[in-house]
């Protein structure tokens, strides 16, 4: 095995293209502290990561393919993404309308199925929509980075969540998760979802905490999903679907 390159870091991890005996894949490795008591909290938080995901089997969510959590850097590997989303033009890839709302639709799918499998994401942004390509000349959107995932309803979440503590990336989360992760819900993930969508049509996320807009045929969409109030949002992501696929009927399939 060999190390290509550094593909991203952030708080926790460190991610790097790989070589290994069955081909080149993205392995994140855990970054650890010089203090041993947080690097005990940050092992744990990294097992959960990688154990929630392992759960997961569905095409719009990143799989583990192999993992060791028990040697002094833990890590684990998944599938090499061509981007996340957002950088497709930097890779050559010119987004047309309909591989924007194919995006998005993929997007819905993985969410879904995350919030069905009992969880609640709690950082999704477009650095954690990856673009894969298939074995038939296509592609496909996939959630990754289960870092601050939590159980729905507050199940399976560690004291690694401290109450009154924001997690979460600023730009795409709501306000309640600003002032509280442990209050995160469906309706969190979704507010995001519709950040999510503004970036994807308009290029920009607008202003943190606030219901979002947009120039497209998807305003009334991406208004509804980032309500402050929780409660005025889409209750699932069924919901926003209908919504989202009716609106784009009667657009005539025109952004």
């Amino acid at each position: 095995m060999n190390t290509i390159r550094v593909i991203g870091s952030g708080s926790y991890g460190i991610v790097k293209e790989i070589n290994t005996a069955s081909g080149t894949v993205a392995r994140k490795e855990l970054l650890l502290t010089q203090d041993d008591a947080e690097n005990i909290k940050l092992k744990r938080r990294f097992r959960r990561e990688v154990e929630y995901q392992a759960q997961l089997s569905h095409r719009n969510v990143v799989s583990i393919l192999d993992s060791d959590l028990t040697c002094e850097t833990p890590w684990f590997t998944m599938p090499l993404a061509i981007c996340s989303l957002g950088n497709e033009a930097s890779n050559g890839i010119r987004m047309t309308d309909s591989m924007k709302v194919f995006a998005f639709r993929m997007i819905m799918n993985g969410v879904e199925y995350i919030h069905q499998s009992g969880q609640i994401h709690r950082d999704l942004k477009p650095d954690n929509i990856l673009r894969f390509a298939t074995s038939y000349g296509h592609y496909v959107y996939a959630v990754s980075d289960f870092g601050l995932v939590a159980g729905v309803g507050g199940k399976n979440t560690t004291a690694l969540t401290m109450t009154n503590t924001a997690m979460g990336t600023i730009n795409y989360m709501p306000f309640e998760c600003y002032q509280d992760a442990k209050r995160a819900t469906e309706q969190s993930d979704i507010y995001s979802m519709g950040v999510i969508l503004k970036f994807i049509l308009d290029g920009s996320y607008g202003v943190p905490f606030a219901e979002r807009t947009s120039t497209s045929i998807f305003s009334d969409v991406i208004s509804k999903c980032t309500k402050g109030n929780p409660r005025a949002r889409y209750a699932n992501v069924g919901e926003l679907r209908k919504d989202f696929e009716e609106c784009y009927a009667r657009s005539g399939f025109q952004l």
